[in-house]
């Protein structure tokens, strides 16, 4: 699902922002980009995010401005005195004017000013950063819950639309099966002209015509679909991470519509078995980005 959450510390010594989005994804991918002094977080980052996320792109920025009071700075002695030796010798060699440089001109040369910020960051500015991430991903987590809602909705509205195909096969099947049984029996008749008529004393022939209506009975079917309806609704009320239980449910209802696809002999049942299909793919393309 996609969302967006930002979140700022504000502190005496540093501000920490952070900005953390997701876009739709089956799968859970993060892609951070932290600042060299608190490079070193990116698995806890990753571990924070993960609480709140388990499906979806993630990219999260964190931006650390550390404040002009906290930093302090020092002259490079020996690289200025390089410098001012360099310029001496090009001025005698050369023959070129060598006019003392200012204060502002020497510490404007590369290398002169040097921060003595520490190259690892304090325990506590860790910390912050810590909090602030948690902070914009709940943002995000609560943004996704708001499109999830819109989501479900959506998904329930196609389910409906679903169940409703699939009742309408649930109908039709009985007048299939009468339609079915008495195309069997006159090609059977028909098979058999000449030698002899099938009577009610043919047992043989009506076990083996009961055994050909069974293998084409979808009575199972319909009533497994019905089973993975009703386990799909209470999946979608429950709390927590519920993507992958409704992925796998809905794998279980194309099982069943295709093996109906393939049993039944009706035109009108085939035409609602491509329907079924149709609006069971457009729920399993939406399922994917649910969390």
């Amino acid at each position: 699902m996609t969302g967006f959450g930002s979140a700022i510390y504000n502190a005496t010594d540093c501000v920490v922002t952070v900005e953390v989005r997701s876009v739709n994804n089956r799968y859970f991918s993060l892609k951070t980009r932290l600042p060299g002094l608190v490079a070193s977080m990116e698995s806890r980052i990753d571990s924070i995010v993960r609480q709140s996320v388990s499906r979806g792109s993630v990219d999260l920025f964190v931006r650390l401005e550390m404040k002009s009071q906290a930093l302090s700075w020092s002259i490079n002695e020996k690289r200025l005195k390089d410098y001012t030796r360099a310029a001496a010798r090009l001025g005698k060699e050369k023959g070129v004017a060598n006019d003392p440089p200012t204060a502002a001109e020497l510490l404007a040369l590369p290398g002169v000013v040097e921060s003595s910020e520490k190259k690892t960051v304090p325990p506590r500015i860790v910390q912050i950063v810590a909090e602030t991430a948690t902070k914009s991903v709940a943002r995000l987590a609560k943004a996704r819950h708001v499109e999830g809602r819109r989501m479900a909705a959506a998904i329930a509205k196609r389910l409906r639309l679903l169940e409703g195909l699939v009742g309408k096969v649930r109908r039709r099947a009985p007048q299939a099966d009468r339609a079915r049984m008495k195309r069997l029996k006159g090609r059977v008749d028909e098979l058999l002209q000449g030698e002899q008529k099938l009577s009610n004393d043919d047992t043989s022939l009506q076990r083996e015509i009961a055994f050909l209506a069974d293998k084409s009975d979808i009575t199972e079917e319909l009533d497994r679909l019905q089973s993975h309806f009703e386990q799909f609704g209470a999946t979608m009320t429950k709390g927590g991470s519920i993507g992958r239980s409704l992925d796998f449910l809905i794998q279980e209802m194309g099982r069943e519509i295709n093996t109906i696809g393939s049993k039944a002999s009706d035109v009108k049942i085939s035409q609602h078995v491509v329907d079924a299909k149709a609006e069971l793919e457009k729920i399993r393309e939406q399922v994917q980005n649910i969390e």
